[in-house]
């Protein structure tokens, strides 16, 4: 089963102006794999891929959004002061793009950077938040998305403790 929508867009193009304020199921897409889930094992060859203008990208996390705006306005790189607090992907981003050394500014910056030079989204509407909810489990349980922590399928258990344990260095 796969999202209905057709395109993604390149995130340092998308206007919150396009994002309704429905319940949603949405996919990120990066069109590079950061280095630590290589390391991490994870099989890169299970990783949905398409391409959009001669760019292949892969499909790495799915998320689910009562409020679509509310909850992508939260993802996306919008200043140096956003936080970590309200994105489970940016926090994800962070642990493996970043270094505990490094302050929250130095991070969110390096963050933004590669959301703003490789993510593309894309989102599929729903009729209530309980639709859009079984929806994203069905595409986690289904599909092999190394950046989601949980209800990942078996063989993505190994490398989701082992970001499980990258994420917890920020505690």
């Amino acid at each position: 089963m796969d999202f209905k929508v057709e395109k993604a867009f390149f995130v340092k193009n998308i206007s919150m102006d396009v994002i309704d304020t429905k319940p949603a199921v949405y996919r990120w897409w990066f069109d590079v794999i950061p280095e630590k889930v290589i390391q991490g094992g994870v099989d890169v060859s299970l990783i949905q891929t398409r391409t959009i203008n001669g760019i292949k990208l892969y499909a790495l996390y799915v998320g689910k959004a009562a409020n679509a705006r509310n909850r992508l306005r939260n993802h996306l790189p919008r200043s140096s002061r956003q936080t970590f607090r309200t994105s489970t992907l940016r926090r994800t981003l962070r642990a493996l793009l970043c270094n505990p050394s490094q302050s929250d500014e130095e991070c969110t910056n390096i963050v933004n950077q590669f959301m703003t030079d490789h993510a593309y989204l894309e989102w599929d509407y729903y009729t209530s938040d309980e639709e859009a909810k079984q929806h994203e489990s069905m595409y986690i349980t289904n599909g092999y998305y190394p950046l989601n922590n949980s209800e990942n399928i078996p063989s993505l258990k190994p490398w989701t403790y082992q970001l499980t344990q990258l994420r917890n260095k920020w505690k």
